[in-house]
């Protein structure tokens, strides 16, 4: 798995959002690292998605970078819903 996408694994469980465990984590990823796309990640997992676990955050990575692709609208609503589901108990 994506080194950034473990840490933000990491800082989302301590903070209970992906946008607060980016601030968290942020001394940890490299410099080369894109925090303004990270970030957008985040606020996307946050807003959009209701979240993302190990299960399926590269998947989620994958559909929110290439959002016109088919697959990735299929990605997005599968996540979306079993998410839902998750949420309701």
């Amino acid at each position: 798995m994506n080194r950034a996408l473990e840490l933000l694994l990491r800082g989302a469980k301590q903070t209970g959002t992906f946008v607060e465990g980016l601030q968290y984590i942020y001394e940890d990823l490299y410099t080369t690292d894109d925090i303004d796309h990270l970030e957008k990640f985040c606020t996307w997992l946050d807003m959009e998605i209701g979240g993302a676990g190990p299960a399926n955050i590269e998947d989620l990575y994958f559909a929110f970078g290439n959002q016109d692709s088919p697959h990735a609208q299929y990605v997005i609503s599968h996540w979306k819903e079993k998410l839902a589901i998750y949420k309701m108990y």
